[in-house]
C-alpha cells in the first residue's frame, strides 16, 4: 500500500483541492522552494493516499466521500492560541520535550515550525512506531 498523494490549497481553505505528490510537496515547503509559494495563504493535506484518491479527485472534482487507502508520514499536532502567540510557543516546546523525553528520540527527529497564523505544528513520524496505510485510521 502506498501513499503517494495528497492535495494543496492554495489561498482561502475553501478553495479547490489542487492534487499533488505529497512527499514532493511536503519536501518544497521545508526547503522554501519557490514553486511551494510559501509566501501565499496555502494548505497541505496532513494525510497522504494510494492512487484510488487520484482518481477520485480526478473524477468528482472533490474530496469529499474518498473513503480508500489513507497514510500520514507524520502525526500531527497543531498548538494555537490566538491571543498570544508566545504562550503558543511555549506549549509546542513543551510538547517538544516531552516527545524527546517519552519517546526517546532527538530533536532532528519530528518536525516543528510556526504555522503562519497563530501557532504550531508538530509533526511526530509514524515511522516510529511502523504505522500502515489502511482504510479505517480508527478502532
Amino acid at each position: 500500500m502506498m501513499t503517494l498523494y495528497g492535495f494543496r490549497i492554495v489561498g482561502p481553505c475553501t478553495g479547490d483541492r489542487r492534487l499533488i505528490v505529497w512527499h514532493d510537496a511536503f519536501s518544497g515547503y521545508a526547503a522554501l522552494d519557490n514553486r511551494a509559494e510559501v509566501h501565499r495563504e496555502a494548505y497541505l493535506s496532513a494525510f497522504a493516499f494510494d492512487e484510488d484518491f487520484r482518481q477520485h479527485l480526478e473524477s468528482l472534482g472533490t474530496t469529499k466521500g474518498f473513503a480508500g487507502i489513507t497514510g500520514s508520514p507524520f502525526l500531527w499536532f497543531d498548538i494555537d492560541d490566538a491571543d498570544d502567540l508566545d504562550r503558543a510557543r511555549r506549549h509546542a516546546i513543551k510538547l517538544a520535550q516531552t516527545l524527546v523525553e517519552r519517546y526517546e528520540i532527538t530533536e532532528r527527529d519530528f518536525v516543528l515550525f510556526f504555522s503562519g497564523a497563530k501557532g504550531f505544528h508538530i509533526g511526530l513520524p509514524t515511522s516510529l512506531w511502523a504505522a500502515r496505510p489502511q482504510r479505517k485510521l480508527s478502532g
